[in-house]
């Protein structure tokens, strides 16, 4: 398979020995946390705990922060700059300071409930932005009063909820921006039971709706802004925090216990409080929460951060689950990131919950990850392997049969341009042999650091790794023979810990194998084995073509068609043996670099990727590697950076996936060419694959590269409906479109043989994908499709099914 996730050209002049500085730059890299959270340090007078944040989005928000028993400790931090800068203020709290909760309007009006020295009630304003401040002279009774949550609807509607007093939860509303208050009649308000209280900042808001908890599972509830009560009761003995996505959608969490045996249960309504659902929690029940965000306009998707005892040395951990809690991901463990406040799936801000260590400076923490939205595909279905730690990058897949599939992953410092060095010990392989229903794990144990090459498997329980052992070990080939969950060490194959660097291993059989390395002593280094690697020949330098100065492979980059064998070099040029590895001969691409594939008609494509400017080269070759020549057709005039190309078995197809300028954030496409990459035809515009092996036209994998943060996904192919397409067999039926030429709306229908799923695409003169549309189980459909807005030129309508497919030239006014 082609794969250009390959090293910056720097690298080329690293790779042969490891120095002293080397390791110390792994060492440096290898904190093993997926980049979920970006931590700041706002300049707090003391060590503080968070315990309220107020975020307007990726820019601004607000941090309260106080020390538990410690005088004039509550301050509050403000950025309006994403973090590059913060502004900190004093709350003028006499004596020992519990503020619970706060409120922000506009750009620089602030609210703070507090008590002054566990008594005495007080809300303060500033409008300022917490250079001044003044009492807003709530009617708190300074002996009894507690206040629990504050929430500004707007710029003069404020709400304040407090513990009962005279009987009656202590409600007060403002219109008028705190100049005055009043309190909620008791009448408007469910009696408290006896006993019953509040928790500070236990409530939520949304739209007219706003709630909040109690200590006896009670959940208090106004759709008309706080004027007017009801109350339900919840399955939990009490309510330690709660949020809603909308007014049905929400949760409610509770901990119970002290100390070792803290037990966490939480529960989810989809009817505003009528029902109730237990909650799966991450890890079972004996984590604490810090919080539970439900996601801004989203039904499905919720992120909690956890801890376990002791809180101070526990496990810090950010988990997501995209189906309302029935599962959930880890996405990253380390930050002590409490009060996770989001505002849309990519922006997000949390802050260290204290208490924390005196002397230590307070962290809050800004949400820089993917974006948390599940993959979503009608082509590729994405699976968690379930790696602990979750965030891994694919380095090969390989497809056995529909059924069993491996796949290698390590772990890499990735940013938006580009991959950089590995970090960590941390190699892991999946393997599922029910098609993905199921996956076992398991640990390599190449060395650390550790840089993975390829992975060759042969059937269930038998597989190769190669790699390199950088803590001195060299290069590797390690084997299983129990599925991944054991892996033995080769140590017959004679590679120079210090010199070798081997970057491919392939067995055709229990017996038969190749393994090669860049060159050293003037040659490429290249070794078969007859018996399983138990002795291995190295390859007279005389049966192979010598090496450019500087020339070498790269991990992965080979490929195999019966006894012929191919790998690609740093200088454009292609070696090949039709002997199975004892002796080769080599050609020029007329490329610089690249990457290359080769199809079953021994036809194959060398890929360039210029990473600084995201442009992409292909070039064909249509006698096995011999001679090649440019091909012109390349999606988006080649100013994209192509992840992985593959052609498809039995077919005369080749799949390629790319992304534009970002390695993270995509655009993540993928494309398909009947005509030997002449034209393309782009199938899907959402799922970011980098790694790809098809076995068959309708059984394929890909594999996610590394991203910021979130699960190592695997993708199986479940585009049936585009086996006909791929094997471009014509579809037998009739297929009309109509006006055409179009301006508005372009009118489809077929009739087939017998029902079928049936995919519509819309593809421009380019290739570009304007519109897909999945029918299942049907033998016979009208469609309309929206034209009006699409420029004028030509366009390809393509009728799909696991039968063949049928493609109309669409003409657009």
């Amino acid at each position: 398979m082609i794969k250009n996730f390959t090293f910056p050209a720097s690298w080329s002049q690293m790779r042969w020995g490891l120095t002293a500085t080397t390791l110390l730059a792994c060492a440096l890299f290898n904190t093993g946390q997926a980049q979920t959270w970006q931590s700041f340090t706002p300049p707090f007078r003391d060590t503080l705990g968070i315990y309220d944040i107020i975020a307007k989005g990726s820019q601004t928000a607000w941090f309260l922060g106080f020390r538990f028993g410690e005088e004039n400790s509550a301050q509050i931090a403000g950025t309006v700059d994403g973090g590059a800068s913060f502004n900190v203020v004093d709350i003028p709290i006499a004596g020992v300071p519990y503020t619970p909760c706060m409120a922000v309007t506009g750009d620089s009006t602030l609210y703070v409930m507090a008590l002054q020295d566990w008594g005495n009630a007080v809300t303060l304003k500033s409008t300022d932005g917490g250079k001044n401040w003044a009492n807003t002279k709530t009617p708190w009774d300074p002996s009894v009063s507690w206040p629990d949550y504050i929430h500004a609807f707007s710029d003069s509607l404020i709400l304040q909820i407090g513990d009962p007093r005279d009987g009656e939860f202590e409600i007060y509303r403002s219109k008028d921006a705190g100049a005055s208050w009043a309190r909620i009649d008791g009448a408007e308000i469910p009696d408290p039971r006896s006993g019953e209280f509040g928790f500070n900042n236990c409530g939520d808001q949304v739209g007219s709706h706003i709630w909040f908890g109690t200590n006896q599972g009670r959940l208090y509830h106004s759709a008309d802004e706080g004027a007017s009560w009801d109350a339900m009761q919840t399955p939990l003995d009490g309510i330690g925090a709660l949020s809603f996505s909308d007014e049905d959608h929400g949760i409610v969490v509770g901990m119970y216990g002290i100390a070792d045996s803290v037990q966490t249960l939480a529960f989810h309504t989809e009817d505003g409080g009528r029902n109730w659902t237990e909650l799966s929690i991450p890890v079972g029940t004996i984590y604490h929460y810090y919080g539970v965000p439900y996601y801004f306009k989203n039904r499905s998707v919720i992120v909690a951060t956890t801890y376990t005892n002791p809180q101070l040395f526990g496990v810090n951990q950010t988990w997501v689950s995209f189906d309302r809690g029935a599962n959930w991901i880890l996405y990253s463990e380390g930050e002590i990131a409490g009060w996770p406040e989001f505002t849309s799936p990519q922006n997000g801000w949390a802050g260290e919950w204290g208490p924390i260590l005196p002397g230590e400076p307070t962290k809050v923490f800004k949400y820089i990850g993917q974006a948390l939205v599940p993959p979503s595909s009608n082509i590729w279905q994405a699976f968690d392997p379930g790696y602990t730690p979750p965030n891994l990058g694919c380095s090969a897949i390989e497809v056995l049969n529909p059924q069993t599939v491996w796949a290698l992953h390590a772990h890499y410092s990735v940013n938006d341009s580009l991959y950089g060095f590995f970090v960590d010990s941390l190699v892991r392989t999946a393997r599922t042999t029910d098609g993905g229903a199921s996956w076992q794990t398991g640990y390599v144990p190449v060395g650390n650091p550790a840089f993975v090459a390829n992975l060759c498997a042969i059937d269930a329980q038998t597989a190769w790794v190669a790699g390199i052992d950088a803590s001195g070990g060299g290069s590797k080939i390690l084997k299983t023979e129990d599925g991944g969950q054991t892996w033995k060490h080769l140590t017959t194959a004679p590679w120079d810990p210090v010199v070798s660097w081997v970057n491919f291993v392939h067995f055709w059989s229990p017996a038969k194998g190749v393994t090669m390395g860049d060159p050293r002593d003037g040659e490429f280094e290249i070794y078969l084995t007859g018996n399983g690697g138990q002795f291995w020949s190295r390859v007279p330098g005389d049966k192979i073509p010598d090496p450019l100065p500087g020339e070498f492979g790269y991990n992965n980059d080979f490929d195999v068609l019966g006894n012929t064998i191919w790998f690609g070099t740093n200088k454009g040029r292609v070696f090949r043996s039709d002997n199975a590895g004892a002796s080769w001969q080599v050609y020029d691409t007329g490329l610089p670099d690249g990457s290359l594939e080769f199809g079953d008609n021994g036809h194959g494509i060398f890929s360039y990727v210029d990473f600084s400017n995201s442009k992409t080269e292909l070039r064909i070759s249509r006698d096995r590697g011999e001679t090649w020549t440019e091909l012109n057709g390349i999606p988006e005039g080649g100013n994209i950076r192509m992840n992985s190309l593959e052609f498809v078995p039995g077919s005369n197809v080749i799949v390629m996936t790319t992304t534009n300028a970002s390695l993270l954030h995509g655009l993540f496409r993928t494309w398909i060419s009947a005509d030997d990459g002449m034209t393309w035809k782009e199938i899907d515009h959402s799922t970011n694959i980098g790694w790809m092996e098809f076995s068959s036209p309708s059984v394929g994998w890909g594999g996610q590269p590394q991203v910021l943060n979130g699960p190592s996904y695997l993708f199986k192919y479940t585009g049936s409906v585009l086996t006909g397409l791929l094997t471009a067999k014509a579809l037998e039926m009739e297929v009309q479109a109509w006006p055409n030429p179009v301006h508005e709306q372009l009118h489809l229908s077929f009739r087939a043989p017998e029902a079928e799923d049936f995919i519509l695409l819309l593809n421009d003169a380019q290739g570009k994908l304007i519109e897909r549309r999945l029918l299942r189980g049907v033998s016979m459909a009208t469609e309309v499709l929206e034209t009006q807005h699409l420029p004028a030129g030509n366009y390809h309508l393509t009728v799909a099914s696991a039968s063949g497919s049928k493609s109309l030239a669409i003409i657009v006014h």
